[in-house]
């Protein structure tokens, strides 16, 4: 399950049998589900549940708190920010239990959505061995420090060690703590799979995985992050982060152009309100630039070469093609 900004995207993969013979659900994500829900309430809102990716539900959350009175239990407050204090800010209060005499909408949050999932793998499966969730996680992080530097940060310091992308897969007992959104996924799938392993990764580091080929430059471009990732023989290079908002076709191409040659700077990236840069290998002229993510068109007017993404045969299943291939390299086939 790969939980995006827009989309929950969903394979149903059994290994004996062919990729393309696999079921595959798109759907809304829970936060677009949510938000939706937010809007149409004109009362108070109680929240409870678990936390969810911010996006549309944060933004909508915080619209509705200057209108009417919003309550959120402290795990549900992680939506909003990962600083309670910021949320506090936002004119929402937090409180663990329905508010004496409320009398508005509870709402109850929840991610990934398996719910709405059970009843087709009742009727197409059964109870899988292993479950992995993508869900896009900067971590919580110390005060005064950007969560743009930490969230690479972290990256890189797992990288550094074996240059493997499968050390940014997590096992549901290793998830790090400062991880709130995946370890709360993770025990919503507990709730629903009690006998299955569990599996955590980053949305952005899924999808790279999913379109990577051995020696290549993968740029995953989401709604919110574009990622971009120098493979070389098989291990991770170097990487940079920035906001797809802040780019269009031209800077992307400079920026991917410049990383290639290794020239593009950390600083530079952080300055123009990115998350950064850095290198970790030497790495050649690659064999392809390979392109994924909801906003991969705008990587037409880049002016480089390039290729799209199939993985599994679908555009769309690059976080779900990356979390398998990973668990079947690093956990199954040793």
């Amino acid at each position: 399950m790969d939980v995006g900004h827009g989309t929950q995207d969903n394979m149903l993969y059994d290994s004996g049998e062919n990729y393309e013979n696999a079921l595959k659900v798109i759907m809304p994500s829970p936060s677009r589900r949510f938000a939706a829900d937010v809007r149409a309430s004109d009362e108070d809102i109680f929240v409870s549940g678990s936390q969810v990716g911010g996006g549309e539900l944060a933004q909508a959350l915080t619209e509705h708190a200057e209108r009417h009175r919003v309550f959120m239990t402290e795990e549900c407050a992680y939506t909003v920010r990962n600083d309670p204090g910021e949320v506090r800010a936002k004119g929402i209060t937090i409180a663990e239990e329905r508010p004496e005499g409320f009398e508005g909408r509870e709402l109850r949050t929840s991610e990934p959505d398996i719910e709405d999932l059970m009843p087709l793998l009742r009727r197409f499966g059964q109870e899988p061995d292993i479950v992995a969730i993508a869900v896009q996680d900067h971590g919580t992080y110390p005060k005064g420090e950007s969560n743009r530097r930490e969230r690479l940060k972290r990256i890189r310091e797992r990288l550094s060690e074996s240059r493997s992308i499968s050390s940014l897969l997590f096992e549901r007992s290793s998830v790090p703590g400062c991880y709130t959104r995946m370890r709360s996924a993770a025990r919503n799938a507990e709730t629903f799979f009690p006998g299955s392993e569990i599996f955590l990764m980053d949305t952005a580091i899924a999808a790279i995985a999913g379109a990577a080929t051995e020696n290549s430059v993968v740029i995953n471009l989401g709604n919110g992050h574009t990622m971009c990732a120098a493979i070389s023989e098989g291990r991770v290079a170097g990487m940079f982060e920035h906001h797809t908002r802040k780019l269009d076709g031209e800077k992307l191409g400079a920026l991917v152009r410049r990383f290639m040659t290794r020239e593009l700077g950390d600083e530079e990236v952080f300055a123009d309100g990115g998350h950064g840069c850095f290198y970790l290998d030497a790495f050649g002229v690659p064999d392809e630039v390979i392109v994924t993510g909801p906003n991969r068109r705008l990587i037409e007017s880049s002016g480089l070469g390039f290729r799209y993404a199939y993985p599994l045969g679908d555009a769309m299943m690059s976080g779900p093609a990356g979390m398998i291939r990973t668990i079947e390299k690093s956990y199954i086939k040793q």
